[in-house]
């Protein structure tokens, strides 16, 4: 699950993935909210996040096990997000579950675009202060996905091509 932010609003996309990579949107919604501005939305969110579960059709649900949202938007959005992660880790609704390839893997954790374009497909980073010219501050205790859209393209289009090719030879 990846929530985005817009100035008005957050747009949170659920996708469900199955036996050799096949994927489908599972969730889409818009929520009314104030990214930049209101505690109370970021909370709200978080709780969803944290309780998010879809039906399975036999009567049972299949929690989410990662979600992500974005900290880049309007000036106060990163201050906001990073505060909420906190309470809601505090709240033990973000919690570490383990790492995977060596990455730390959090049920919640907050995302912004890798800065260089060859960068991995996906980093985990603890940023270690404000810069003199934001207000944002992380203080190496949060965790940050750095994401690179790029790769993750690329990745996609390459499994897209492959699973085309099985359909088509079966």
């Amino acid at each position: 699950t990846a929530v985005d932010n817009q100035a008005n609003r957050f747009e949170l996309l659920s996708r469900a993935w199955g036996a050799d990579g096949q994927s489908a949107v599972v969730d889409f919604r818009v929520i009314p909210a104030e990214p930049a501005t209101s505690p109370e939305d970021w909370d709200a969110l978080m709780a969803l996040l944290a309780g998010l579960a879809y039906p399975t059709g036999d009567g049972r649900a299949m929690r989410v096990r990662a979600a992500t949202f974005d900290v880049v938007g309007q000036p106060g959005v990163t201050e906001q997000a990073y505060a909420a992660w906190r309470r809601a880790r505090a709240a033990r609704q973000a919690r570490l579950l383990g790492t995977v390839r060596g990455r730390d893997a959090w049920s919640i954790i907050p995302a912004s675009r890798a800065s260089a374009p060859g960068a991995q497909r996906v980093a985990v980073s603890y940023p270690e202060g404000a810069r003199r010219d934001r207000k944002a501050s992380a203080k190496g205790e949060v965790p940050l996905l750095l994401f690179n859209p790029n790769q993750a393209k690329d990745a996609l289009a390459a499994q897209d091509w492959e699973l085309a090719f099985r359909a088509s030879h079966t």
